[in-house]
């Protein structure tokens, strides 16, 4: 309708030169007006354009005046009555409802032209922002839909009537049934302009949420799709949120090298080193763009459990830490602890190398749980201890045993693990590594050993020494082994006595 009147002037021409005189002169009058009609960007300010509508509105009436003064008899030619076509035609212009909607129908057209025609002839200075209301006069829907209702076979044609009608739900309803993701979409601009209610129903959804709803159980379909079902379902309140924190909790980390596949095996490659990467970075960054800290610690829980599975303890440490997991950090250490028993120093030192970076920042973290810290703290410190005898380092090794001791850092079922651990530097007859007082302080750690092994509660004390000695009988040979460090420890403070190795000390009798 507005892209017309290069179109309309040219016909107006050639009409401008009809047989008849009053067709002719209303032709080249038409035309002017035509050329002239005011176009909105063609004015600096709103009020100019305005005032020049109505005065060129004006201009028409006058013409419609001049048209009703021919006499009846000079309104045909040879073909038709020139005259009716004439004044419809400028009847349109001039904005009449009435002879616009009769145009229309002549000349096959539908409802959205009305609409068009309304907008550029009726109420040339309406504005898109005020086009909602202004047709929410259901008067004057109405009055173009009855008159020239929509095409019931078209769902594109139903949808653009219920919207003219402000009818939000009909509109979505009518998506619906022709694409689930325009439903969606529309729903989430007509909610904010109050089209369609934001109440929610008794299961605390709106209509914009079962809309959604429907269309994330479409992309279900392809798995590919989960990081934007989770985007759209965390817009649906809680019963959203809900199901977005189920799906992220279900999506496959892809935390095992792949058998084939070379872009996984990188992305595999990189999470063993320590790197955030593939989809485990995906998801941390999906909780974190929607604020969902309960979900990323309970998926960080998930990749600690597979990295358990596998041994990988440094990263299950480092994901039970970054979980707040502290019971399953437990287990971690654990694990690590067991390998000391299973497989020997060698093998307990180069996991808790890989660990040892974690401990920095749990010992910053004040919400971390200091009994799992402190079982961290003795697996680093027994290690350096192993690794400070191994390279000679035997006074370093000694003050590692006595510290670990006096900073309660040794659980007592890995008392005597330790004391028989450091047998070989109570007897170095070159050194004195201990000062009276630390013997002291090992002998009384053995002495309750023994006595509450007595008591009945050797498996407190005695039961990873019996698995370390790795034979028969292994609580047996176990106390054996303890004779064996009471004989070093009492021979060492003997030499201490004898030297006067950090000065007196009055022990008490071992049994």
């Amino acid at each position: 309708m507005r892209g017309l009147a290069k179109a309309s002037t040219f016909f107006l021409e050639v009409l401008s030169k009809h047989s008849s005189r009053h067709l002719a002169n209303f032709a080249q009058q038409l035309k002017t007006l035509v050329e002239e009609h005011p176009r909105l960007n063609q004015f600096s300010a709103e009020r100019d354009f305005s005032v020049k509508s109505w005065k060129w509105r004006d201009q028409i009436k006058a013409l419609q005046l001049e048209l009703a003064t021919v006499p009846d008899e000079e309104r045909q030619d040879e073909f038709e009555n020139w005259w009716d076509r004439f004044s419809g035609i400028v009847g349109v212009l001039a904005g009449h409802v009435d002879m616009s909607i009769k145009v229309c129908r002549e000349v096959g057209a539908d409802w959205r032209e009305m609409c068009a025609l309304w907008c550029i002839y009726v109420n040339p200075t309406l504005r898109r922002l005020d086009f909602t209301y202004v047709f929410s006069d259901r008067r004057i829907a109405t009055t173009i839909l009855d008159e020239m209702p929509a095409d019931p076979t078209n769902s594109e044609d139903l949808i653009h009537s219920a919207l003219f009608l402000c009818d939000g739900k009909e509109a979505i309803s009518e998506a619906l049934r022709m694409d689930v993701w325009l439903a969606v979409h529309l729903a989430d601009m007509l909610e904010p302009l109050d089209i369609i209610d934001k109440e929610q129903d008794d299961a605390g959804l709106t209509l914009r949420d079962h809309c959604v709803l429907a269309y994330v159980d479409y992309m279900r379909s392809d798995p590919t799709l989960w990081r934007h079902i989770v985007d759209y379902l965390y817009t649906c309140g809680g019963i959203g949120e809900g199901m977005a924190d189920e799906m992220l909790m279900r999506v496959p980390l892809r935390l095992q090298p792949p058998r084939g596949g070379t872009a996984t095996e990188e992305e595999s490659a990189r999470i063993r080193a320590g790197t955030l990467a593939g989809v485990l970075k995906e998801v941390s960054a999906a909780c974190a763009e929607h604020g969902r800290e309960a979900t990323r610690r309970a998926i960080c829980r998930i990749a600690a459990q597979t990295f358990m599975q596998e041994k990988d303890y440094a990263l299950a440490v480092s994901y039970y830490a970054s979980a707040e997991d502290w019971p399953g950090l437990g287990r971690a250490v654990n694990r690590i602890l067991d390998e000391y028993v299973a497989s020997g120093k060698e093998r307990f030192g180069s996991l808790v190398a890989r660990i040892a970076p974690s401990l920095q920042a749990l010992r910053a973290n004040d919400s971390a749980n200091a009994v799992f810290v402190y079982r961290l703290m003795f697996a680093v410190r027994f290690a350096q201890f192993h690794q400070n005898y191994a390279r000679g380092s035997l006074k370093a090794a000694a003050n590692d045993v006595v510290s670990m001791f006096r900073e309660d850092l040794v659980p007592k079922s890995w008392w005597a693990v330790v004391l028989s651990d450091a047998i070989d530097l109570l007897m170095n007859l070159d050194l004195m590594l201990f000062t009276s007082e630390d013997a002291t302080m090992l002998l009384h750690r053995l002495e309750e050993i023994t006595i509450r092994s007595a008591q009945g509660f050797s498996d407190d004390y005695l039961s990873v020494l019996a698995k370390a000695i790795k034979k028969n009988s292994g609580e047996l040979h176990a106390l054996q082994r303890l004779q064996v460090v009471q004989l070093a420890l009492t021979r060492y403070h003997a030499r201490c006595a004898t030297m006067r190795v950090g000065g007196k000390t009055i022990m008490t009798a071992f049994p």
